[in-house]
């Protein structure tokens, strides 16, 4: 092995992970001051197999959350890739508070989340996400995660949530013996 690259212009980054996302490397990572990283999921896109990581991006969230970013607790997250530009992220919904495990929805590739379920209602920490299957219509996913009802992490307890996150609808394209039938795409 040898050492890749690494994102030397955010200091204090740390529980990084990285996904294979169509032929990019997505790279997710938390800030340890929440000043610095005020309180935002921060992000580095890698387009030569993850040789180099040239910037650091904050992807930003959209409906419901409609906020300049994925919030961010200081605490590591889980990414998984699901194919066609689909990525899932676990997270906080808040900027501050290590609770109620939210998992965000991307459908261009990292670039912008939405929220798509809370996982638990209450302390949540570390988590994983794995994917279990697919059907036509969706991929069937799993979190592990970390609780505590006390807020004591030498107490904590896992939760294992299985979910589905739906695949993009597919339009439909009208060939020439549809056209003649007057169908124009709708079958």
């Amino acid at each position: 092995w040898r050492l890749g690259g690494q994102v030397y212009t955010m200091p204090g980054s740390s529980e990084c992970v990285v996904e294979e996302v169509g032929d990019e490397v997505l790279m997710s990572f938390r800030i340890e001051d929440l000043r610095t990283s005020g309180g935002c999921r921060h992000m580095a896109r890698s387009i030569d197999g993850g040789e180099s990581f040239p910037s650091w991006y904050v992807p930003s969230a959209g409906p419901p959350f409609e906020q300049a970013c994925v919030p961010d607790p200081t605490c590591q997250g889980s990414l998984l890739s699901l194919g066609g530009g689909q990525v899932v992220l676990t997270s906080g919904p808040t900027f501050s508070v290590r609770e109620n495990l939210t998992i965000h929805w991307s459908t261009d590739h990292g670039r912008t989340f939405q929220r798509l379920l809370q996982i638990n209602d209450g302390t949540a920490g570390y988590s994983d996400l794995v994917r279990l299957g697919e059907t036509s219509e969706a991929w069937s996913v799993g979190v592990l995660a970390e609780t505590s009802s006390s807020g004591n992490w030498h107490s904590a307890s896992q939760i294992f949530v299985a979910f589905e996150v739906p695949k993009p609808k597919v339009a439909c394209r009208a060939s020439a013996t549809d056209e003649r039938r007057g169908l124009n795409g709708r079958g």
